[in-house]
């Protein structure tokens, strides 16, 4: 069975269940209510020769503790504290009093409280001067992060009497890499050595991102049961919580009596750990092991910064390559066979690749680099990639045993942009082959479960060399953030075109329409009369009772009624729905209008023509030579008065004004219609484009109409 599925099978391994210690701690379960002991462990009286299980825990702890633990009670269910704390309590021993570290915890609602069962010969001999130098100088620490971790490995090694602290971190596939280690004894050095991931299964790696560090002191202890408990209980923040068999007899076979280690959490993910070996026993305090951790926190942090810093630097010079494309790629109006071969060499070194290719509208580039096979294969995978993420891949033989033949000389890594999501169009960097030798502590492959859904240990941890090909060098964190940028941006790009051309092909399609209907400039110069005359007449036949519902233009001029005088609300009104039909009729374009006509007045017929015409002008104007169609497309008339001139107003929410320049000749029709108002006139863009129409008040024939008062 491969490691990877032996890991994945591991996922439920619920080694935190259990009811059962180590004979290195004692172990009390209390009542949250009652501060009644409803759990211990079995191994409390022989130390203290009476029973603590069933009996108020004031038998044991002086009132100074109890007034702690009834503090970290309130303060944890506020969430102000960690889950687990280590708390100095004063316990009553055979009419002496003990300060010892103790861990406290909840576990199923229930007060968890644990201390060494040595604890009559528990020392503090931890040099507090010497720690606090060390932590200060992890904090200001800016130098080789390789160089800092063998300094804690030494320190570690030296302050808890461990023959041999390690660092090791856990891959992009979970197995363990050391790459600090630190030896003061018989015990040979770790550096550079690689566990497979099913060393720690994912259930015990996410025990130790909450208990965060641990230690047993010794492998041969025995098994002590919790009294009190019928059924196994959640230990998973338990300091002297029973450990698995098998990592025991794992322990024994490297010829091991003790062991420690401290969890490095990154992001909420378990980045590595600090671990500690000796062949001897070790019954180093819970109280030095918690500042043992925090140092590792601290260490923590400065891995993020370092991270964070290459990353901004190395992200800062892929962006500036990143963008460059992008401009090309903008300029070539998302064509990826207008674009210079020298853009696309500026991207093969951010992604430190060898070579690359490039698929365009469902064809591979004229002059491929590849063997056309090679290309074939990829789409091939491609085509049946139904996920919807970056795709980056270090080891193309995982995917078909052919990629054997182009590994060394064409690529075993990819790393793919995507432009769309049938793969017509992408872009393909690829890594070469890269050989290594990696160092193993034991065979990586020597594990199978056993029926019961344990892990058999391995029994041999000799030094063995595995030769990796037909891989690549792995894609790093920062290659994926500098791949998803890119094919963001690309993406983005290309949609925005896709949709700019569709309206200019709406619009293109709306002008051959335009042209069919309106063949020449005097057709389209009746057709507004027509509907300015219309407009007269649809306003008179309200105001005119008398006129016979279905009479036509030319009978109602011979039945003599004289319109000298047109009311300007109720015109204006009629004509916008004339024109609103109009335009759905010719371009099958919805428009609305805003009226805004405060003065009650009345025109004569022949200038209220004359402004009808410059309206209707204004109107084909904007649809003759704007690009972009609006789908919200809102006219505004505004009409205002004073004592010396009236103001018109026409307000249209288009792009006309990137084509003004070109509308010179029917701006000019415009202009002189209101020169034959006597007009001034002035363009302006304002979210879309406005006319402002002067005209002086003696020019026109004004006249309030009183009946509408």
């Amino acid at each position: 069975m491969q490691q990877a599925e032996i890991f994945q099978n591991c996922e439920n391994l619920n080694v935190n269940y259990t009811n059962m210690i180590q004979s290195e701690g004692i172990f009390l379960g209390i009542d949250l209510k009652s501060f009644k002991t409803i759990y211990a462990s079995t191994n409390f009286p022989r130390i203290f020769n009476y029973e603590i299980y069933r009996n108020s825990i004031d038998l044991l702890f002086t009132q100074i503790s109890l007034i702690k633990i009834t503090n970290f009670i309130a303060r944890i269910d506020k969430k102000e504290v960690k889950p687990r704390i280590i708390s100095f309590l004063q316990i009553k021993y055979f009419n002496c009093l003990y300060d010892i570290p103790c861990a406290i915890y909840i576990s199923n609602s229930v007060l968890c409280i644990e201390f060494q069962s040595k604890f009559d010969s528990y020392k503090n001999n931890f040099d507090e001067i010497y720690y606090e130098d060390t932590l200060q100088y992890i904090k200001s620490y800016s130098g080789n992060i390789h160089k800092i971790s063998h300094y804690i490995c030494k320190y570690i090694s030296e302050v808890l009497n461990f023959e041999r602290a390690y660092l090791c971190e856990f891959l992009q596939d979970n197995h363990g890499y050391v790459s600090a280690s630190f030896q003061n004894g018989e015990l040979e050095s770790l550096l550079h050595h690689h566990f497979p991931a099913s060393d720690l299964p994912l259930t015990v790696r996410n025990i130790y991102m909450k208990n965060k560090f641990r230690l047993i002191s010794n492998i041969d202890y025995f098994q002590v049961p919790i009294e009190g408990c019928k059924e196994n209980i959640d230990l998973t923040l338990s300091f002297f919580r029973d450990i698995g068999k098998s990592h025991l007899t794992y322990l024994k076979n490297m010829e091991l009596k003790s062991s420690a280690s401290f969890s490095i959490v990154l992001d909420g993910k378990l980045y590595g750990i600090f671990g500690c070996h000796s062949k001897t026993k070790n019954y180093t305090s819970v109280e030095i092991l918690s500042k043992i951790q925090v140092l590792i926190d601290e260490f923590s942090r400065k891995i993020l910064l370092f991270r964070y810093r290459k990353s901004k630097k190395t992200k800062s010079l892929g962006n500036a390559k990143i963008n460059n494309f992008i401009k090309e790629y903008e300029n070539a109006e998302c064509n990826l066979e207008k674009i210079p071969n020298d853009k696309f060499e500026e991207l093969k070194e951010t992604f430190d690749a060898k070579s690359f290719f490039y698929r365009y509208n469902n064809k591979f580039e004229k002059n491929i680099s590849v063997p056309y096979e090679f290309a074939e294969k990829i789409l091939g995978y491609l085509n049946n990639y139904v996920r919807n993420d970056l795709i980056l891949i270090d080891k193309l033989i995982d995917l078909d045993p052919i990629f054997e033949q182009w590994s060394k000389e064409v690529a075993a890594g990819i790393i793919v942009i995507k432009l769309n999501e049938d793969f017509s169009s992408f872009i393909v960097f690829l890594r070469p082959e890269y050989i290594q030798t990696i160092k193993w502590s034991g065979n990586p492959n020597s594990y199978n479960l056993e029926k019961d859904g344990t892990l058999n240990p391995r029994s041999s941890f000799a030094t063995w060399y595995q030769e990796t090909y037909c891989k690549s060098k792995p894609w790093s964190s920062i290659d994926f953030d500098l791949g998803l940028e890119l094919q963001t941006k690309l993406i983005s790009l290309r949609s925005n075109y896709l949709a700019k051309s569709q309206l200019i092909n709406r619009y293109l399609n709306r002008k051959i329409i335009q042209k069919d209907i309106l063949l020449t400039r005097n057709q389209l110069c009746l057709k507004n009369i027509f509907l300015v005359v219309n407009s007269t007449f649809t306003w008179s036949r309200s105001k005119y009772l008398t006129l016979e519902k279905n009479s036509q233009i030319d009978n109602q001029l011979f039945q003599g009624f004289i319109l000298e005088k047109v009311d300007i609300i109720n015109f204006l009104i009629n004509l916008s729905e004339n024109i609103s039909y109009n335009i759905k009729e010719s371009f099958f374009e919805n428009i609305n209008f805003n009226l805004d006509i405060s003065e009650k007045s009345i025109l004569p017929i022949n200038q209220i023509f004359t402004i009808a015409l410059i309206i209707l002008e204004f109107i084909h104007l904007l649809n003759k030579h704007s690009l972009i169609v609006n789908e919200n497309r809102i006219i505004s008339i505004k009409w205002q008065e004073n004592a010396s001139y009236t103001l018109i107003t026409l307000h249209d929410n288009s792009d006309f004004f990137n084509q003004f320049n070109n509308a010179s000749s029917d701006i000019d029709l415009i202009k002189f219609l209101i020169n034959q108002l006597n007009g001034e006139a002035s363009w302006e863009k304002n979210k879309g484009v406005v006319l402002k129409i002067i005209l002086q008040r003696k020019c026109l024939n004004i006249k309030k109409n009183l009946a509408l008062n």
